[in-house]
């Protein structure tokens, strides 16, 4: 009997976490969700988004403080901020206008390339879109459809171009990977930006 009562508070936290990301997507990530398991006893209580932002900003930091790979230094960044922050900038410590944003508010890591008359990030256009299809993106307008992929059981990620004001935005929805994530981006500092892990900060709301 007592066995079978540790199982269902077992199955019953690991059903809260679940609905964990529902509730802060419901409240755009004000108030979040904490659910823990305490030797037998659940523990559920509310936290405010600053709070829990400063923490996710605070373990990133130390994080990026002893790691020397790239990939896996902005991997558990993406995995901290997923869910729990509305997006996550990495960016050139000694030039602002070079980075790479997603945003994690949905659970998932939705990539944003603003290329505007301003921001000097026209000459990267096509390295970047020549990137997400290297890596497996296809255009959402000519690319395999999503019940395509599901009867072919591949992956399917897509990337779209809208205009914006004052210029364009290459969007790309990298679901919940966080290690192609990362690979992306890492591409992208190393190859495009010319920049190392020592010279990246990181942005987290």
């Amino acid at each position: 009997m007592t066995r079978k009562k540790d199982d269902l508070i077992v199955l019953l936290a690991r059903l809260i976490y679940k609905l964990k990301d529902f509730f802060s997507v419901l409240t755009f990530n004000r108030r979040h969700l904490i659910v823990t398991l305490e030797g037998k006893k659940v523990k559920i209580k509310l936290k405010k988004h600053e709070e829990v932002v400063e923490e996710i900003k605070e373990s990133i930091n130390k994080h990026f403080d002893k790691e020397k790979d790239l990939a896996k230094a902005v991997k558990f960044s993406l995995d901290k901020a997923r869910g729990d922050s509305n997006f996550i900038i990495f960016q050139d410590k000694n030039d602002d206008k070079k980075y790479v944003q997603f945003w994690t508010g949905g659970g998932k890591f939705d990539f944003s390339f603003p290329i505007l008359k301003t921001n000097g990030l026209e000459r990267y256009k096509y390295q970047v879109l020549g990137l997400l299809t290297y890596f497996g993106f296809a255009h959402k307008t000519y690319g395999p459809n999503f019940l395509d992929a599901l009867l072919r059981k591949i992956p399917f990620y897509g990337f779209c171009i809208d205009e914006m004001e004052g210029g364009e935005e290459i969007k790309a929805c990298f679901k919940k990977d966080s290690e192609l994530a990362a690979k992306f981006t890492e591409v992208v500092f190393r190859e495009f930006y010319k920049i190392g892990l020592q010279d990246i900060s990181v942005t987290v709301e």
